[in-house]
Order: C-alpha cells, then sequence, then structure tokens
C-alpha cells in the first residue's frame, strides 16, 4: 500500500524511486502481514521500470522474509533495462497505439 491505515496497527514503511517516472513514493506494510523467514512471492498486473517491484522486495526484506520469485502479467518493453532481474513476465508490451486503438503483446514462452 501507498499509505498505512490506522487499524493495521505498526507498519514498515520504505520509500523507493518508481522505476518509469522517477518520482520518490512511499510503501507501507503491516508489521504483521509478513514474519521473518516467511517465503514471498512478489505477483503484480504491469511492471514499466521495476521500481515499485524493488520496493516490494525491500519491504519484505526489512521484515526479514525472503523474497523467492517475482511474476508479473505483463511487463512493458521499455524501458529495457529494469530495476530488478530474475522475473518472469507471461507477456511483453510493445507498443500502444490509442489513435488506431491498438496493443501490441508478445506471448513470452
Amino acid at each position: 500500500r501507498h499509505t498505512s491505515d490506522i487499524t493495521e496497527g505498526s507498519t514498515v514503511n520504505i520509500n523507493y524511486v518508481s522505476g518509469s517516472t522517477k518520482v520518490i513514493q512511499n510503501m507501507a506494510m503491516p508489521k504483521r502481514a509478513l514474519h521473518p523467514g516467511s517465503r514471498v512471492l512478489i505477483v503484480d498486473d504491469v511492471m514499466k521500470g521495476g521500481g515499485t517491484a524493488k520496493g516490494m522486495i525491500a519491504l519484505a526484506n526489512e521484515v526479514g522474509a525472503q523474497v523467492v520469485g517475482k511474476a508479473f502479467l505483463i511487463a512493458t518493453a521499455a524501458p529495457g533495462r529494469k530495476l530488478i532481474e530474475d522475473y518472469t513476465a507471461f507477456f511483453t508490451l510493445h507498443n500502444v497505439d490509442e489513435e488506431q486503438q491498438k496493443v501490441t503483446l508478445e506471448v513470452n514462452k
């Protein structure tokens, strides 16, 4: 989450740089959400530059959890160099043409 809720109890907060916009953002997670030694799979819908994923990894590491994998439905083709490595993306988004209402996706095997 980008904010914490009073009902969540104590939280772990980190600042991270968005991979695509290069803006500093904040991410929060309740401490009770993950226990030290937990094995974590990061799953998200779209990865552009990898900044949000890198922030999620940092949150997991902060509470002593181990990230064992990273998976995304879609990863954009640009930027080519992401802020994270060793991830799985089911599709690569190459182009969005709003005028023609056409999206170019590649299925990753």
